[in-house]
Order: structure tokens, then sequence, then C-alpha cells
């Protein structure tokens, strides 16, 4: 079965109208819905707002950057005079920009606003990412006696849709149990973060992993980081002698 993408809902609302012009879009909010297979769609809902007085002749254009770059203001995606739109589908891997601009189809004038905006980030998998936290990133695993080990790794927020909430830790043997969460440590002010896990066997070959999570998701990588277990150290010293030297 596809992995499920999303739809994203965005409600707009006006300025007070401006002479000639319709009234301008003010505001972009998203929130989400229900979608289908592997291909994003959005759709658009207008809040309940003083509308223009001829309100028969408003129409909203909307736009895009296409998965890429500044919204292209010189070409409409799409033309509705209606509260309610689907937008086309969104490529995976992309981080899609839409903007409405209202339009009045009496005297052809359309509102300028550049601040009427949303942005959509669909994952290599089709899944909206836009408000999940970066995965984390150096970890690094050393293995203590009894059975346990210290786990290290920093999180960079530059460009992350949301902040996590925290992250969970995995281990497992040859590869992760993420169905098994060993550890949850909480996201604070810090660039880097630790955690201690247990339950290791002797000389048994592990792989940890980390990932980030907040009220929207757990974000998915996959990045690992190999462990051997410890449980008895070497053996004691024994038989040691010394002898003078000049």
């Amino acid at each position: 079965m596809p992995t499920l993408a999303r739809k994203r809902h965005v409600l707009f609302q006006p300025t007070p109208p401006i002479l000639t012009v319709p009234i301008a879009v003010r505001t972009v909010r998203s929130r989400s819905a229900a979608a289908y297979a592997a291909r994003a769609k959005g759709r658009w809902i207008r809040s309940v707002f003083p509308v223009d007085p001829v309100v028969a002749s408003i129409v909203y254009n909307v736009y895009s950057n296409g998965g890429s770059g500044p919204v292209n203001y010189n070409s409409v995606v799409f033309t509705t005079p209606e509260l309610a739109h689907v937008t086309l589908p969104m490529g995976f891997s992309s981080t899609w920009i839409w903007a409405v601009r209202a339009k009045d189809t009496t005297t052809g004038l359309e509102e300028q606003n550049v601040d009427a905006r949303v942005t959509i980030i669909v994952g290599s998998a089709g899944a909206d990412i836009s408000a999940m936290p970066n995965a984390p990133t150096g970890l690094a695993a050393v293995a203590t006696a009894s059975g346990t080990a210290k786990l290290s790794w920093a999180y960079n927020p530059g460009g992350q849709g949301a902040p996590p909430t925290g992250f969970h830790v995995y281990f497992g043997t040859p590869t992760p149990d993420y169905g098994t969460i060993k550890a949850t440590v909480p996201y604070g002010q810090v660039l880097a973060f630790s955690a201690t896990i247990s339950g290791l066997a002797d000389l048994t070959d592990y792989q940890v992993a980390v990932r980030a999570y907040n009220p929207t998701a757990e974000e998915k990588n996959t990045n690992v980081c190999p462990l051997r277990g410890l449980v008895n150290g070497p053996s004691p010293v024994s038989g040691l002698t010394a002898t003078v030297i000049s």
C-alpha cells in the first residue's frame, strides 16, 4: 500500500479595502486533512470575514513556486470564486509555496499582496513533513560495563518544519527495533543531547538509532551507529612482576 500523503487546508482573510482593487488576502494558515495514495493535494478554505461590496465579481488567483524557488506571480495556477479548492498534485522531495490574491473580474484589477502564502514540504515518501522536526546528527555510542552504553547526538534546528518535543532512542540486533522505544529524551534549549541505555548482551553487535518527534509525527531518519555490548570487563591483570633497571 503506498505511503499516504496529506492535504493542506489553507485559510485566508482580507485586509481593509483599497480603493479600486479588491480587498487583499492578508494571512494564510494551514491545517491537515486526509489525502490519497502517493500524490499530495491541497485544499484551500477561506475564513469568514466582511467581504467586498460587489462580492459576485471577486475571484481568487492562486500561484505557486512549482516545488522550488520563489512564487511565480506571472503564472496563475488556478482561479476560483469558491471558498475552497483542491490544488494540483505536488511532487515528492519538494518545498511548495502557495500564494493567493483577490481579483475583481469587473475591473480586471488584482490586489498585489506578497504575504498571503503557505509553505508545504513534501518528503521523499510523499508525506507532508511541513511541521516535522529535523533528524538528529552526529550520533555516537560508547559501551560501558554491565550491559549499558552512553549515547550522544546533536540537533540543528535550521530549516526545521517545527521544533521537536524530544527524541526516541532505539536499538536492536542486527538492526534497530523501531517498534520499541528504549529511551525518551526531552528537547531543550541546547544543541547536544545524551542518553544511557541498558540491557545489552555481552559481545553482541547492535545498531542504535535516534529519531526526533513532536505532536505532528516522528521523523523517519535511518541513520544508525554500531555498538558492541559489554557486560564483563577484561580479565584482571595477574602475575605482575618487576625488575630493577639502572
